[in-house]
């Protein structure tokens, strides 16, 4: 699997000194480690649950939670959900 790139120009703040290209890069080691980690992690996943909690503002009033239990197959590419609110 092709590992990720750091992005050309990532964002930092005003006062925050411009870096070397070595530590931009030393920068990214982190990250990238934990996406390859994750990757690899993933491809012993046959199928996985969730719990999905939503809670929407509309029109400057906070809506009730709404609950979705969420099952995934990635070996069929199937899910289940079903909402419980």
């Amino acid at each position: 699997m092709a590992r990720a790139n750091p992005p050309d120009n990532p964002p930092r703040s005003p006062a925050s000194p411009a870096s070397s290209g070595k530590e931009k890069a030393a920068a990214w080691e982190g990250p990238f480690r934990l996406i390859d980690n994750a990757r690899t992690a993933y491809k012993s996943v046959k199928d996985y649950s969730c719990t999905l909690i939503k809670r929407e503002q509309i029109n400057g009033k906070l809506q009730p939670e709404n609950v979705i239990a969420m099952k995934i197959r990635s070996t069929t590419l199937a899910s289940w959900s079903t909402a419980a609110t």
